[in-house]
């Protein structure tokens, strides 16, 4: 009888064991800090106008939290622009994905997005280049930041 009480307990300890790792948790730590450089309530602003543009990409609502969104990297002022990765829960593939931008290549290590920030909306660097809201020479500035073998691939070298 003893044998089969603790058999049954490892058994229910083992079984629930995979269900307690997969439980969520909630992001929290020193990643979700608002990064240097960059003024508190200008990230605030930052985190509403992403979740309403992940509410108008997506159109779900429900799903974005303010809390669960953040500044990612900061990589500067460029052009009256804010240049930056966003955080949140959206997964992002893993991989080389390589993109032309004013004449230069990028290759960025996953799906997610470098974002030109002004008047509360978010462009990609693409987006923001065509629309002149970022110069050739800010395109090159902000690569040398993002893309580690950036210079590697100058067009002028």
């Amino acid at each position: 009888m003893y044998k089969r009480l603790v058999a049954m307990l490892l058994c229910i300890a083992f079984c629930s064991l995979p269900l307690t790792a997969c439980t969520s948790t909630k992001y929290s730590g020193d990643y979700m800090s608002d990064p240097e450089g960059i003024e508190s309530k200008v990230v605030l602003q930052m985190r509403k106008d992403y979740r309403q543009h992940l509410i108008n990409v997506y159109n779900n609502p429900g799903e974005w939290r303010l809390e669960d969104i953040w500044v990612q990297r900061y990589f500067g002022k460029f052009s009256g622009c804010e240049v930056v990765y966003m955080g949140s829960h959206l997964q992002h593939t893993a991989g080389a994905r390589h993109v032309e931008i004013a004449g230069y290549t990028f290759v960025f290590s996953s799906s997610q997005e470098v974002y030109a920030y002004k008047d509360s909306m978010f462009y990609t660097l693409n987006d923001a280049y065509t629309a002149a809201l970022l110069t050739k020479e800010d395109i090159y500035e902000i690569g040398k930041q993002v893309d580690p073998t950036f210079l590697e691939r100058h067009p002028n070298s």
